[in-house]
């Protein structure tokens, strides 16, 4: 059944009033990097959660600092907008206050002009019912003033193949036939969401599609994290379960499934839950980890040693219908007792931008899939990166979310092409002046949803 916010809250939630404070600097001082890496510039967006280009336009998201243990105020969540005609120095185009406390990616479709946010369901108090994940579509058409055209309420709870209620989607929303459809993640049964966007104004869910990328395991209840379609039209489910690949998409309640990991090789690639996908070559998938169990091991390295989140390459046996592990990448850093791997991006180079939390961003060669190497990385002291993203045209650029430092854009020479392996070390060390953007309050949420001065 369709369900909607009051108007008074959509209105609210579209607010773009440029409303006068200071966004708190970055705090950071000094970063360190390969010689071949380098920081151009900051944007503190506050709590940086990931992002897409679209048209010469960079759209990023963040979220509210309390829900992530941080004082309130530091970051009150939105939509970012960019433009990046000269993406090495993007200049800010739009903001739209959004105080949601998780919103784990953004996805959008060029075609249609539609974008998606969703937030996580949640409950603020052990005594009160969980609040519903909601999913947020803008029209983007006009990139410097998006539209808020709905916020959808998602199902708060499920049922479990026990009977028992449990959390409900809204993790990640993922674009499915250009946003015609979307599947949403995270509900706590192990399925896809679907909801039919044919009506932007007025979405409707569709039902649920059940993945073996979402079966429980001993390290993770039932749960989905991300759905990708690659280059080829297929589209991949990673979750608690490990990965899944599907055909591409007819029926969006019937996906037809060609391939998944097995539950033996998932136990020993999966310390928590594969995070995410993106398709190599015809023969080759990449796949993230995402684990906070340590970072990285002495070799020789147990599968069960606490590794953190690693980064990974699988072939793809359509005839055994199965996914095969190829090489895993981990990296003990200097100073850095917890971190995993995130969002990444591929350039034409075949090197991977990698966000690695508190590990930064690894570049990783991937020309040979047996052989993951590090050709370059860039750690800040104070860092979190969520989400490494290559600018479109620009194999050596990267933009980096960051849940510390709101936006970073770095430079790794030549794209990394022909890169020889780099040594981890302390000894390239810079420091960067604080970046600002000046905020005034909202006329209605005041500094709880303040607006940057545009």
């Amino acid at each position: 059944m369709s369900r909607r916010l009051p108007l008074a809250v959509l209105a609210a939630l579209a607010l773009t009033t440029p409303v006068a404070r200071a966004l708190p600097p970055t705090p950071l001082t000094e970063y360190s990097t390969s010689p071949n890496v380098r920081l151009l510039t900051n944007v503190p967006t506050g709590v940086g959660v990931g992002g897409k280009f679209s048209g010469g336009y960079y759209f990023q998201t963040t979220a509210r600092a309390g829900g992530y243990g941080t004082p309130d105020g530091v970051s009150d969540g939105g939509l970012w907008v960019f433009d990046v005609k000269n993406p090495e120095s993007p200049q800010l185009a739009a903001h739209l206050p959004l105080p949601i406390w998780q919103n784990e990616d953004v996805d959008l479709s060029a075609k249609r002009k539609v974008l998606l946010i969703s937030a996580d369901r949640r409950r603020p108090a052990a005594q009160t019912p969980t609040a519903p994940g909601v999913l947020f579509v803008y029209d983007i058409a006009e990139p410097t003033r998006p539209v808020l055209k709905s916020a959808f309420p998602l199902p708060a709870e499920v049922t479990d193949a026990s009977g028992a209620a449990v959390g409900g989607a809204g993790h990640v929303a993922n674009c499915i036939l250009d946003c015609r459809y979307a599947y949403v993640t995270g509900a706590r049964h192990g399925q896809l969401l679907v909801v039919d966007l044919a009506d932007l104004a007025a979405p409707k869910v569709l039902g649920y599609v059940k993945t073996p990328a979402g079966t429980t395991t001993k390290a993770f209840p039932s749960s989905t994290h991300d759905v990708h379609t690659d280059k080829y039209g297929n589209v991949w489910v990673a979750g608690s379960g490990g990965t899944a690949m599907y055909a591409p998409i007819k029926d969006p309640l019937k996906p037809k499934l060609l391939a998944a990991t097995t539950a033996a090789d998932n136990r020993r690639t999966n310390h928590l839950i594969h995070h995410n996908t993106m398709r190599l070559d015809k023969t080759t998938v990449l796949i993230g980890e995402e684990a906070f169990n340590g970072c990285g091991a002495d070799e020789p390295a147990a599968h069960d040693d606490p590794q953190g989140g690693r980064f990974q390459t699988w072939r793809i046996d359509l005839k055994a219908k199965r996914l095969v592990p190829l090489d895993l990448f981990q990296k003990v850093i200097p100073g850095v007792s917890s971190c995993s791997n995130h969002w990444f991006d591929l350039n034409a180079s075949k090197v991977v931008a990698d966000a690695f939390y508190a590990g930064g961003v690894r570049f990783l060669d991937v020309r040979n899939p047996r052989n993951i190497r590090q050709v370059g990385w860039f750690r800040a002291s104070d860092g979190a990166a969520g989400q490494a993203q290559y600018v479109p045209g620009r194999p050596d650029l990267v933009y980096v979310s960051d849940y510390l430092r709101g936006l970073d854009v770095i430079k790794i020479d030549a794209g990394g092409k022909n890169a020889k392996p780099a040594a981890e070390g302390d000894d390239a060390v810079a420091r960067v002046p604080a970046a600002k953007i000046e905020f005034r309050p909202s006329e209605d949420f005041g500094y709880a949803c303040p607006v940057p001065v545009l």
